[in-house]
């Protein structure tokens, strides 16, 4: 007998988060597990910040609420997601660094605007809400 899947709430994967830019080299490397990207190329701060609450949003509606971000915590976060990313890549180099050149010649990346637009950010997004990576 198949056991039905049991939604994850995000915030007790204690990993991932939401990127947004408008500079569209934050692309380059692979994203990892529960990192989203959104990338608004030349826009200015109203526009991506606009575009990143949506991006909460959106998360949000998914079933994968965001936490806070804090002045006090943001340091922290971010060493922390720099050394997944560092993981990440050392985990798979050659993998990494050929998507990376590819990205980097080609000037493309799966991230462009807004997650709902992101076929990956949707597929991710159930893999997220069910615990399988």
């Amino acid at each position: 007998m198949a056991r039905a899947a049991r939604p994850v709430p995000h915030a007790d994967l204690d990993r991932g988060g939401l990127t947004t830019s408008a500079d569209p080299r934050g692309g380059t490397l692979p994203a990892g597990p529960g990192t989203f990207r959104q990338i608004m190329g030349g826009a200015g701060v109203g526009p991506v910040y606009r575009l990143h609450l949506e991006g909460v949003a959106w998360l949000r509606a998914q079933g994968l609420p965001a936490k806070k971000a804090s002045a006090q915590e943001f340091a922290f976060d971010f060493k922390k997601a720099l050394a997944e990313q560092r993981e990440g890549f050392r985990s798979a180099p050659v993998r990494h660094a050929l998507v990376a050149l590819w990205r980097t010649v080609f000037r493309i990346h799966p991230h462009n605007g807004p997650l709902a637009g992101q076929p990956a950010a949707a597929a991710q997004a159930r893999q997220l809400q069910f615990g399988r990576r």
